[in-house]
C-alpha cells in the first residue's frame, strides 16, 4: 500500500509539474505585463506626487510668509 501511495503521489506531482511548465510562458507573459503596467503607474504616481508636493510646499511657504508679515 505504501509503494502505491508513493507512486500515486509521484504521478500527481508529475502532473502538477507538467501543468506548471505548460503554464510557464503564460505566467511569464503576465509578469512582464504587470511589470510594464506597474512601471507606468509608478511614473504617473511619482509625477502626480511631485506636482502635488511642490504646490503644497508653495502653499505652505505662502501661508508662512503671509502670517509673518
Amino acid at each position: 500500500w505504501g509503494t502505491t501511495h508513493a507512486t500515486f503521489r509521484l504521478d500527481r506531482t508529475n502532473l502538477w509539474v507538467q501543468s506548471l511548465l505548460s503554464a510557464l510562458p503564460f505566467l511569464l507573459h503576465v509578469v512582464n505585463l504587470v511589470r510594464r503596467l506597474s512601471a507606468r503607474v509608478y511614473k504617473c504616481l511619482f509625477y502626480t506626487f511631485s506636482i502635488v508636493s511642490s504646490r503644497f510646499t508653495i502653499a505652505i511657504s505662502d501661508s508662512l510668509l503671509s502670517g509673518q508679515s
